[in-house]
């Protein structure tokens, strides 16, 4: 796997990772520079719902991904990385249509990252997004 540059590459990989774990993984290699490349719009309702769910796994640490088919060492969590995150995703172009269509389970992956956020600035920026 390699940092995605635009939102092509990034889908074109993200569609072919089989789980959660794969996918947080897959994140924690693009660099925060390029989001704002990556996600020039919000992706459609399943990917932006996917990238919730492994932004959860970012934030917490819990899993990580085999590379190589070796397994990887617990990843540690990153927080402030998922916020970060979040954050150039909330200033993409169609965010609030997105937030408006959001799942219960994706509002709650929202607040289990901003829970995890020692800042309480950006959980508060967040939350009224």
């Amino acid at each position: 796997l390699s940092s995605p540059k635009t939102s092509y590459e990034f889908l074109n990989c993200w569609n072919g990772l089989r789980d959660v774990n794969e996918r947080a993984h897959y994140l924690r290699l693009i660099p925060t520079k390029n989001l704002k490349s990556v996600f020039k719009t919000v992706p459609d309702a399943d990917v932006f719902s996917n990238i919730l769910e492994a932004l959860t796994v970012v934030a917490s640490g819990s899993s990580s991904a085999p590379v190589s088919g070796v397994e990887a060492e617990p990843a540690k969590p990153k927080p402030k990385r998922a916020i970060v995150y979040l954050k150039k995703i909330a200033a993409s172009r169609r965010f609030d249509m997105a937030v408006m269509l959001l799942s219960k389970t994706d509002q709650q992956a929202v607040r289990d990252i901003l829970s995890k956020s020692s800042n309480v600035e950006d959980a508060a920026v967040l939350a009224k997004k």
